[in-house]
């Protein structure tokens, strides 16, 4: 008769080899796929498939809508006075003392600026401060109509101060981490500037505009040129 010791190995050994027969044998699961799944699939291969679509679309509309947005655009005087004009405008810049300036032959660049184009005064706002004054400047409007009247406005919600010319909103989108909040996104930026600057006007025509750190223009508007 084997010892006892020698018979519990050997059944172990049994159940183990049973177990791993079993874990081997094919078995079928019972499961359940619900119509959601199938709803997700097919909507991500449209969004994907819109996506590449509109982008193949853009590419090979370019040409026509290039085409006509030349034919449409509206068009400069054939025989313009000038070919190029410049406009030079210094904040806070005192007309009389300039021109005591140049009489006494201090400003040698200005005076030559001046005699090669026109140096004239202009009529300022009420309030004759920067923002008002350079966003008149760009619309040819009075402060009631781009509704810019100092540096800061009081917030209509608490009355506290902010800008008069830009609104920048936080970020809406947010996640968490333990103790910390990160947000990501694009800020919505606005400008509360109201009417035309007259470089749109000259971008209509299809001229060329070069604007280069000229105040109250943050955020940067759609303009056939470049801005600084």
């Amino acid at each position: 008769m084997p010892p006892l010791g020698s018979m519990m190995v050997t059944q172990i050994r049994i159940f183990l080899a049973a177990m791993l027969l079993v874990a081997m044998l094919p078995n079928s699961a019972l499961a359940y796929i619900g119509p959601g799944a199938g709803f997700a699939l097919a909507g991500s291969f449209l969004a994907v498939f819109g996506a590449i679509f509109s982008a193949i679309l853009m590419i090979l509309s370019w040409p026509v809508r290039r085409s006509l947005r030349f034919v449409l655009r509206r068009k400069p005087p054939e025989q313009p006075r000038f070919k190029r004009v410049v406009v030079l405008g210094l904040d806070g810049l005192d007309h009389g003392l300039t021109e005591q300036l140049l009489a006494e032959r201090k400003l040698p660049n200005l005076a030559a600026l001046r005699d090669q184009g026109d140096f004239k005064s202009l009529a300022s706002t009420l309030p004759p401060i920067s923002p008002v004054a350079w966003s008149s400047f760009q619309t040819g409007v009075n402060p009631g109509k781009h509704n810019i009247f100092d540096f800061l406005t009081p917030d209509e919600r608490t009355y506290a101060p902010k800008l008069s010319s830009v609104e920048i909103r936080s970020l809406k989108k947010s996640f968490g981490f333990g103790p910390f909040r990160l947000s990501y996104g694009k800020p919505d930026v606005r400008m509360l500037r109201k009417s035309k600057p007259f470089w749109s006007y000259l971008g209509d025509y299809g001229i060329f505009n070069c604007i280069i750190r000229v105040p109250i223009t943050f955020p940067p508007e759609k303009l056939r040129g470049v801005q600084l």
